[in-house]
């Protein structure tokens, strides 16, 4: 039992990385969650599995400043050559000044940026549909508590299309 127990079973990725870029340890649920092998993976350069060369050179240079990553999104190439979408919570350990390695955890939200991209293409679909037909229409972004307009509704309020998005419309119904 204890921390050997933990790092191999545990069911979310977790990787350590040297301060050369080098994966130096991965556990199972991350080598499962990119369908490689450990020797496949282990003692591999970690940009070689980042789709983005910005990202883990930013990555990096962040762990070597110091820096805790916290819900960093990235994406990396699984071994059959598809995409995953995750985020990245790393530290490093640091022994008398030194950079030892990473801790890393890697989270899979492929599914969850799918769902966001179909209801941002449904979102786009049903304002271009409201648009079309001859109703005002309205809507409230209730995290932000701000009210936007469509064109119908802008031109009820004589207001230019400019001033019915991003929350001026606001002052307008609260003065009725």
């Amino acid at each position: 039992c204890g921390l050997p127990d933990f790092f191999d079973n545990a069911t979310i990725g977790l990787h350590w990385v040297g301060p050369d870029g080098t994966i130096l340890r991965a556990k199972r649920a991350e080598l499962d969650m990119l369908a490689y092998r450990a020797e496949e993976y282990v003692g591999q350069p970690i940009s070689a599995f980042h789709i983005d060369e910005n990202t883990i050179r930013e990555i990096l240079r962040r762990l070597h400043a110091g820096d805790r990553l916290v819900e960093f999104p990235a994406r990396l190439r699984c071994k059959d050559g598809s995409i995953k979408d995750v985020l990245i919570d790393s530290s490093v350990l640091w022994q008398e000044g030194r950079f030892v390695h990473t801790r890393c955890f890697t989270r899979d939200v492929t599914g969850r940026k799918r769902v966001e991209a179909a209801l941002a293409d449904a979102r786009t679909r049903l304002d271009a549909a409201l648009e079309a037909g001859a109703i005002a229409t309205w809507t409230w972004d209730i995290v932000h508590n701000r009210l936007f307009a469509d064109r119908n509704l802008a031109h009820l309020f004589n207001l230019p299309s400019s001033e019915a998005d991003g929350g001026l419309l606001d002052k307008y119904l609260r003065a009725i």
